[in-house]
């Protein structure tokens, strides 16, 4: 019950700062915004579960609250698998395999950072050079 609401309470939060980034007129693009907190995010997941346990003696509760909730709902593959629909739609195939491309290897790209960072974290904590 307590992961529930931790999930729940993050997701919350994870949803509103998204939602509050798609309002800034600022941003631009909403195809790239998306693509930009996507990638952020999954950055954020790699680092958060890979490293921050290193760093911050985190409880599995709050573990899964940033986790699944927090970066869960920050993200969101519903609004990207959208976005390549109406870009088909409207017969932007460029933008459409561009946007898609971007979003696979860059968040693999991301992820594999967020684990790198963490990695030199930890060896770090343990002493090494």
């Amino acid at each position: 019950m307590r992961k529930f609401i931790s999930v729940a309470a993050f997701a919350f939060v994870g949803g509103a700062l998204r939602e509050a980034l798609t309002l800034i007129p600022l941003v631009g693009d909403h195809y790239w915004l998306i693509c930009t907190i996507n990638l952020l995010g999954c950055f954020l997941l790699a680092f958060v579960t890979e490293g921050l346990p290193a760093i911050l003696p985190l409880s599995d509760v709050w573990l899964t609250g940033l986790s699944t909730g927090l970066i869960g709902s920050f993200t969101t593959f519903s609004t990207f698998s959208t976005d390549f629909y109406i870009l088909l739609r409207t017969n932007q195939f460029s933008w459409a395999i561009l946007y898609v491309m971007v979003s696979l290897f860059g968040g693999l790209t991301c992820a594999y950072l967020g684990v790198r960072l963490s990695n030199r974290i930890i060896h770090k904590k343990e002493g090494g050079l």
